[in-house]
């Protein structure tokens, strides 16, 4: 059975001594008899598939009174809440390993990089808006071959 460990934090003794790992481990794991390597694989065997409770029950050192108790404990047990149980410890813990940081804290921004520019200076100074004489007069000439065209389609 898995003992209870103090940390001397509350808030972690909270989540570390706190009922769903132990009832997880004590009720419905099961025992890993032993373990060895060869080169890199590892080997596993597991006893016969029993639960720590099917062997504390099995065992006759214990007294009758504890079995019941320990059944009964065992029938109240939901497994998929002791999961989400221990699953909302984990995120606080993971809270209190990781804080927030505080918004006060100066975030750097990169600064902008420099503008290289491909056309030559004179060229960039010219102003868009102005208006260039010899591409107005190439617009005006096609404005005048279309209403023509438009013209002698209508004759």
């Amino acid at each position: 059975m898995v003992n209870n460990t103090r940390t001397g934090f509350p808030k972690t003794d909270s989540i570390f001594v706190g009922n769903g790992g132990k009832k997880v481990v004590n009720f419905f794991i099961y025992r890993l008899k032993e373990k060895h390597h060869i080169g890199s694989k590892s080997m596993r065997k597991y006893d016969i598939p029993k639960t720590p409770l099917q062997r504390v029950l099995k065992r006759s050192e214990i007294p009758s009174v504890n079995k019941l108790e320990i059944k009964s404990i065992y029938k109240n047990l939901d497994l998929s809440s002791i999961k989400n149980e221990i699953n909302q410890l984990q995120d606080d813990l993971i809270k209190i390993a990781a804080p927030i940081r505080s918004p006060n804290v100066k975030v750097r921004k990169r600064r902008k990089k420099a503008i290289y520019h491909t056309t030559p200076k004179w060229r960039r100074e010219f102003s868009p808006t102005s208006s260039n004489p010899f591409l107005q007069r190439q617009k005006m000439q096609e404005l005048r071959r279309a209403a023509e065209t438009v013209w002698n389609r209508q004759k």
